[in-house]
């Protein structure tokens, strides 16, 4: 039930609020490697608009986790950021090496 007793519905996406839960969550991705650590990003939309919705990033190396909250203004940056960098990535490696190394 919301604050105002009706049911609060969850959006198709949601994927594990419960009764007691204030967050609808969804759009779960992990990317990663056991050896290596690896990154589980996850929506959360807060079900009562008590706060803008948020990206949840945790990253687990060695069975330790951090969480973060990103919002939407972080979460646009995270994705430039990982734009140019997939950019530098996949740019032709010269003579001197990959893109971007100078010796």
């Amino acid at each position: 039930m919301s604050e105002g007793g009706r049911p609060v519905v969850c959006p198709v996406w949601c994927r594990g609020c419960g009764p007691n839960d204030p967050m609808h969550r969804g759009f779960l991705a992990t990317v990663g490697r056991e050896r290596t650590g690896w990154v589980s990003l996850q929506l959360l939309v807060d079900r009562f608009v008590r706060r803008e919705a948020a990206i949840k990033l945790d990253a687990t190396r060695y069975g330790a986790t951090r969480a973060v909250l990103l919002s939407p203004g972080q979460v646009d940056r995270l994705i430039e950021e990982l734009t140019q960098a997939r950019r530098l990535m996949r740019a032709p490696v010269g003579r001197s090496g990959p893109a971007g190394e100078e010796r």
